[in-house]
Parts: C-alpha cells; structure tokens; sequence
C-alpha cells in the first residue's frame, strides 16, 4: 500500500494537461457550427462618445468549410440575438438545417440561448471548462481576426473607432484566402460550390473617387466626392466608404480607386484645394452595419449606383492569399 502511495503522490505533483487527440476533434459536416464570443476590452477611447468603445466580437465558423461570420456587439448579452439570425440567415441560404453548435461555458450560452437550441432541435455541445484547446479552431480564427483588424488600421491610418469596418473586411477576405486546413481550397468556394474571383478586391482604408448621381447634385457642382475604402457590402454587388464631408458610410458601385493613398494623401488633397491647413476630422465613433439587423438610429447610410467587377462563376480560383 505505501509502493501505490507512492505512485499516486507522484501522478498528483507531475501530472501535466494531456493532448487532446482525434477522438475530441470536431467532425466534418454541414451546418456544425463552432461559436465564439470574444473582446479584447476598452479601446482607449471614452465610453461617452462612442458607441463602440470595447472590442466584442460574435463569430461563427462553419466547421465544413470553415468559412467565417463575425459581428460586433456593444455587449456579450446579444450573442442569444445575433445567433437567432444567424441560424434564420444560414438555414434559408443552405435550405439545410442548423444540425449542431459547439461553444464554451460562457455565461452567454446559458438561459436563453439553451432554450432557443432546444426550442428549433439544435443540438449544444459545451467545452469542458478551462480547456481552450479544445475549441483551438475558434481560438486560432479570433486571433488571426484581431491581428488582421489591428495591421489593416495601422496600414491604413485609420482610427480604432474603425474597428468593425476593418474586422468585416478582415472575415471577408479569410474567407477567400486558401486554407491550410483545407488542402490549399477557399473557404467560400466550399460553402457555396461556385467558383469564386478575386477581381473585386481593393485595398482597406485607400482613396476613392467615388460618383455622386446626378439628382444629388447640381450642373456645376463636382461629379464625385473623395472617400475612403471601407469594405465590402454582404450583397457583393457594392462597395462601403467613409464620407468625411457628411460623416456617413456611405454605398456605390461607380468609383475609382487610389489603391496607394490613404486617408492622410485626403488630407493633403483637401488643404492644397482649400488653401488652409484644415483636416479631414476622423470620427470617434464609427457605428458598424450589422448584415442581419437594423442600422442604428444615429447611423445613416447612402447608396449610389454605377458599375463594379462582378464576380465571375467561370473564373477558376487563383491559388494566392489576400476581411490582409
């Protein structure tokens, strides 16, 4: 008895976090979807004014495909929300229903949100606590986001309170870069089965030109107003720009690009057409669309229409990297 004492003194003081092997790896199928909440706290920026003054994030990822959804939350009590559109958005694109989520033992994930599962037959696998590496897919995705959102800002001259327009151009162009985990394939490619084209793409938070329509002007007024490349609209038909003269974001499908200028090259443009060492204010606060919700009462948003790439289904997939 004292030699097996021995033995179980030993194993108590050595024993170290095992491995998780295959067994606990998620399985491939359609409509598994592995959910995360997350934040990296405050932005430096005071809570008076601004909106989104703490990075939280929302996102979803298809444990098939492995593509991406990610959406801003003011707090982690509209993950229930978010996810109730998400389930209706995924289920009438698919025409498949949502079969399983795997989260971890947030706060977030009980109540309300096990009800709602339990309500529509989803089945909730929860994560033993204190074990991230067991949800290491989602751990890795929400550090691949945040880094991406903080290199695309500092690239771009941007502002924090430009989080959530970096943070949707970030997931959209994860989701059409090649993925390791998939054999070198493109994430949308496998959720959608269609052929995808990188003709569309243009560079986060650089210069554009874009057209004002003629019934928002008058003869001799400008045919364009200079802006800022935001990112992508969810229908994929339009681009998303920061107006600095009316502070909106605005929509269009007719612009030109100055892929090598950033908002400070607007600056310098705006004072030599001026005359006076007048700036572009940036904005403390930049409300983000969320694609399945309506927009913010205090948030306003334009659209203008025009031509843009589209994308091409006979257009093989080039086999190179780009929502950086």
């Amino acid at each position: 008895m004292e030699a097996l004492q021995g033995f179980v003194d030993c194993g108590t003081g050595s024993e170290d976090r095992h491995s998780l092997q295959a067994a606990c790896q998620a399985q491939f199928r359609l409509l598994r979807i592995i959910l995360s909440s997350y934040g990296t706290g405050d932005l430096g920026i005071s809570a008076r004014k601004i909106s989104w003054w703490r990075f939280l994030v929302c996102d979803f990822i298809d444990d098939h495909s492995k593509k991406v959804w990610a959406y801003p939350m003011r707090t982690k009590d509209q993950v229930t929300e978010i996810f109730k559109n998400f389930h209706v958005a995924v289920e009438r694109e698919t025409g498949m229903k949502l079969k399983c989520v795997r989260a971890d033992n947030g706060g977030e994930y009980r109540g309300l949100f096990e009800n709602y599962c339990r309500t529509h037959g989803i089945k909730l696998e929860k994560m033993v606590p204190k074990t991230p590496q067991q949800n290491g897919l989602a751990e890795r995705m929400n550090r691949t986001i945040v880094e991406r959102v903080r290199c695309m800002l500092s690239q771009a001259k941007l502002s924090k309170s430009f989080w959530g327009e970096a943070m949707r151009s970030a997931v959209d162009l994860i989701n059409l870069t090649p993925s390791v985990t998939l054999d070198g394939d493109v994430p949308q490619q496998v959720w959608t089965g269609k052929k995808i084209s990188y003709k569309h793409l243009r560079v986060f938070g650089c210069r554009a030109s874009v057209h004002i329509p003629r019934d928002e002007r008058s003869k001799l007024d400008a045919k364009a107003k200079q802006c800022i490349f935001l990112g992508y609209a969810y229908e994929e038909i339009e681009y998303r720009f920061w107006d600095p003269d009316s502070k909106k974001i605005i929509r269009s499908m007719d612009v030109v690009f100055f892929e090598d200028q950033t908002i400070e090259d607007l600056q310098k443009l705006e004072k030599a057409k001026v005359g006076n060492p007048h700036e572009i204010s940036i904005p403390v606060s930049v409300d983000v669309e969320h694609p399945m919700e309506e927009l913010p009462s205090e948030y306003e948003e334009t659209t203008t229409r025009g031509e843009i790439p589209q994308v091409d289904d006979d257009v093989t997939t080039d086999d190179t990297s780009s929502q950086l």
